[in-house]
């Protein structure tokens, strides 16, 4: 259970709004617990994620990071308690399920297909939501406003230039910036995006960082990251993840200066970060 610090407001444990009135969280992590075999990676891990904000999970390896990723976004399902996403239970339910609830996720393994080209990806991305998926007899290429919004997306990106270039011949940064894009422009209200800049140069790191920060704008974001630069410039709330449940959830200023966050993960360095 979340050791909450002084001075969160209340709520935020996952309490349940009055029957009829708006959910008052997007995300809503409750008594979350998973098992393989004797193992137990994740006890009681209760978080809330406020309607648009930027949340970072962190915690040392080991912790359940992955595997909260997987059951939020259904590769898993909890061996104990709840993910309620708008008020709506989604745990148990399969990833294309939850994708189309409105949560939408990046892989910190690659899933691009190798040989298709980027405005390839772009156009599967936002067919679902062009109303057209059904259309299979009609050329894709044919379809003009599908094809202004990939073409946006190219943009915005930063990948105009390569529309025509197969994912697999895609720099590093690129594919990530890719995968970053195919979460978001699915137009899902939540996102959840798993260390994007991993193995990046600082360079790469400050664009997807601009990135995230344009292609998030207005909605929810889940993020576990172990740049801590990158964590105390892009979350609003940090939540310390050790030993599988939540230690800390708070501000970047106050997790920094937190003496459990630093025994159990920081270190008393990250004080100067």
């Amino acid at each position: 259970m979340i050791q909450e610090l002084p001075g969160l407001p209340e709520g935020e444990t996952g309490r349940q709004p009055p029957e009829g009135s708006e959910p008052a969280a997007a995300l809503e992590l409750m008594g979350i617990a998973k098992r393989f075999g004797r193992t137990e990676v994740l006890r009681d891990a209760t978080l809330t994620v406020r309607r648009g904000e930027r949340l970072a999970v962190i915690g040392p390896n080991g912790a359940g990071k992955t595997s909260l990723f997987d059951i939020v976004s259904g590769r898993l399902a909890p061996s104990a308690g709840q993910v309620r996403l708008d008020g709506q239970r989604i745990d148990g339910l399969p990833p294309h399920a939850v994708q189309r609830r409105g949560l939408g996720r990046s892989h910190q393994v690659s899933q691009l297909f190798a040989r298709l080209t980027v405005a390839e990806h772009l156009r599967c991305a936002l067919l679902p939501a062009s109303g057209k998926a059904g259309s299979f007899w009609r050329r894709l290429a044919t379809m003009r406003s599908l094809q202004r919004e990939v073409h946006l997306w190219l943009e915005r990106l930063g990948l105009l230039a390569r529309a025509d270039v197969p994912a697999a011949a895609l720099s590093y940064a690129e594919q990530r910036a890719l995968e970053i894009g195919l979460a978001a422009a699915g137009g899902s209200p939540v996102l959840l995006l798993d260390e994007p800049t991993a193995g990046m140069s600082r360079s790469e790191t400050q664009r997807c960082v601009a990135l995230i920060r344009s292609v998030c704008e207005g909605r929810t974001l889940l993020v576990v990251e172990h740049d801590m630069a990158v964590v105390f410039e892009l979350a609003d709330r940090i939540a310390v993840l050790a030993d599988g449940r939540f230690i800390a959830v708070d501000t970047p200023e106050r997790v920094r200066a937190d003496a459990r966050v630093q025994q159990a993960y920081l270190g008393t360095a990250m004080q100067h970060a």
